[in-house]
């Protein structure tokens, strides 16, 4: 009981003589006072080589920070890091380990700064369907898909599906249903 009441008095002591609080973010706390965790989620980053533009982030996140919006001639996946709520799902669900929390989590602005450090953007080509010129999906990832698909096909067929991938990825699903026949590459087709 006596020793809880020293260390009591020690703290409260320290505590009227040095100021617990700083101003921030004009000032930081001395790294004693800092976190030194192993993995701190903070500002995303997109890998641009890995990242395909699929879009699995924007599904699983449970905050509505990740948005993801086509035009014409691109997919552009936003993240807005100020409605975040860091749980790392968006990282975990990633199929190509495109996207990253960073350890930057002191993300607090003042003044009239521009918003730039709270967005993050990531922008990938769109691929054109040949028959009706409507955007499809992303060129990186058809890409992705395709090597995926040839990967793990019978060898004895992987030839065939190759040149049906070939035809199969250069329309959209309205496009690949209604000429199918004609391109004989029916979805229930046996290799």
């Amino acid at each position: 009981m006596v020793d809880g009441l020293a260390k009591l008095t020690k703290e409260l002591l320290r505590g009227m003589l040095k100021p617990v609080t700083v101003n921030y973010p004009a000032e930081r706390l001395p790294d004693e006072f800092t976190l030194s965790l192993e993995e701190i989620r903070g500002k995303h980053r997109f890998d641009e080589d890995k990242c395909v533009g699929c879009g699995a982030c924007n599904v699983v996140c449970s905050s509505g920070a990740i948005t993801v919006s086509d035009s014409q001639d691109q997919r552009v996946l936003k993240v807005e890091v100020a409605r975040c709520i860091f749980c790392g799902r968006c990282r975990d669900i990633c199929p190509e380990k495109g996207l990253e929390l960073t350890s930057e989590f002191e993300l607090s602005q003042t003044g009239s700064r521009g918003g730039d450090c709270v967005k993050v953007e990531q922008k990938i080509s769109m691929r054109r369907c040949e028959g009706c010129g409507r955007p499809t999906f992303p060129t990186k990832q058809i890409d992705s898909v395709k090597t995926r698909v040839l990967d793990k096909i019978d060898p004895s067929s992987k030839e065939t599906a190759s040149r049906d991938l070939e035809v199969y990825v250069k329309y959209c699903l309205d496009c690949r249903r209604t000429r199918s026949y004609a391109f004989n590459i029916h979805p229930r087709k046996s290799y």
